[in-house]
Formats: structure tokens, C-alpha cells, sequence
């Protein structure tokens, strides 16, 4: 599944989530990217080191998993400043529907290739 790179918009209240809780410890990093799944719905890697300002967000994650949080991944991929796919994850609460967060695109022949080459190198 292709998602869209993130809005200006969702960048903006990214930002917003990052710097209502500022500080580099774990606890506030686990708040930024709670308080963002609870506003977004999905946040996706990317976003999370990007725009939370989260160095590890997978360690995140599962510090929220293990405090009893239900948050779920999937995978997807996402064009980044290059035009280039990467396949990356996306976390979600798994009592939401995560499909209906995602915006699906359809995908330029450039990123479908680059996506192809990426799971020949890595299959699944």
C-alpha cells in the first residue's frame, strides 16, 4: 500500500505534538507519539523521527506496548523527498480502523519500480 508524504498541515500539528511535550527522555517521547495516534489515527515511522522528534520510534512503541497501549503496525510505503518508495511502518491503536486514516495514491511508474527493486532486495 502507497501513502501519501504527510500535509503541510499534518506537519504543522506534528510540530505541535513535539513541542507541547518537549524534553528527549523516553516517558515524553512515548507522549508525543501517543498523543499523535490518538489525533491521527497512524502515524508512520517516517513522521514519527521526522516531525516528533523521536530518535528510535520503534523503541517507543514498544515501551507504550508493554504500558498496555494496543498499538498495531503494518507495513506501506511512502515516497520521500527523493520521489523514491520506502517501505516503512505505520503504527495505529489497534481499537481504530487504520484503513480509514490512510490515503491511498496511485503510484508514479518511478516510485512503483523503485518499490519492486525494494522487495526483491528485502522480500517479505
Amino acid at each position: 500500500m502507497v501513502i501519501d508524504a504527510p500535509s503541510q498541515e499534518r506537519i504543522v500539528a506534528l510540530h505541535a505534538i513535539r513541542d507541547a511535550n518537549p524534553g528527549q527522555s523516553g516517558t515524553r517521547q512515548c507522549d508525543r507519539l501517543l498523543a499523535a495516534l490518538r489525533q491521527f489515527g497512524l502515524v508512520t515511522t517516517y513522521e514519527a523521527s521526522r516531525y516528533l522528534d523521536l530518535y528510535d520510534p520503534r523503541a517507543r512503541k514498544m515501551d507504550l506496548r508493554n504500558a498496555g497501549h494496543p498499538i498495531a503496525t503494518m507495513w506501506c510505503h511512502t515516497p520521500t523527498e527523493s520521489g523514491d518508495l520506502h517501505r516503512i511502518g505505520a503504527y495505529y491503536l489497534a481499537r481504530d480502523a487504520a484503513q480509514q486514516h490512510l490515503a491511498p495514491v496511485e503510484a508514479s511508474p518511478k516510485q512503483k519500480q523503485s518499490a519492486n527493486k525494494s522487495t526483491a532486495k528485502h522480500p517479505k
